[in-house]
């Protein structure tokens, strides 16, 4: 399953969305997606993560079906065409939906479990410099 999800994540990761918040964080936390980990470490990480967490290796497995299912679905209703693919996707993703002309429109969350640091320190210094996003100097 690993694979597979590796492979989703890095090309792509809106599929995520299909998933609760909750569920995304535990796919993450179990099948370490973000990490190049050895086929040893892995094994290593289920073994510490089940002694901690019993029942999360079965949580995590039935999220990887639900993102299955939505992959499998959307793989062949766009027959290649990535437009037609997150259109697919669309109907899996739990929530309500806005139409937008002639679209329909479904927001999904999608987790990053690991920190952007240069985003972060942008959104730090916007916060603590209000003026710095209108072009204007703090006041001396």
């Amino acid at each position: 399953h690993h694979n597979f999800l590796k492979q989703i994540w890095d090309q792509h990761s809106e599929l995520f969305a299909v998933l609760p918040v909750k569920q995304q964080w535990e796919v993450h936390r179990y099948y370490q997606l973000s990490h190049d980990l050895s086929e040893e470490q892995l094994v290593d990480h289920r073994k510490t993560i089940e002694r901690e967490d019993p029942s999360l290796p079965q949580r995590a497995s039935k999220a990887y079906a639900r993102l299955d299912r939505a992959f499998r679905y959307a793989f062949e209703a766009s027959k290649g065409d990535e437009a037609a693919f997150r259109e697919a996707v669309n109907h899996f993703i739990p929530g309500k939906s806005i139409v937008h002309g002639k679209r329909r429109i479904r927001v999904g969350a999608v987790v990053k479990p690991e920190i952007n640091l240069e985003r972060f320190a942008r959104a730090l210094i916007e916060l603590t410099e209000p003026d710095a996003r209108h072009g204007r100097g703090r006041a001396a």
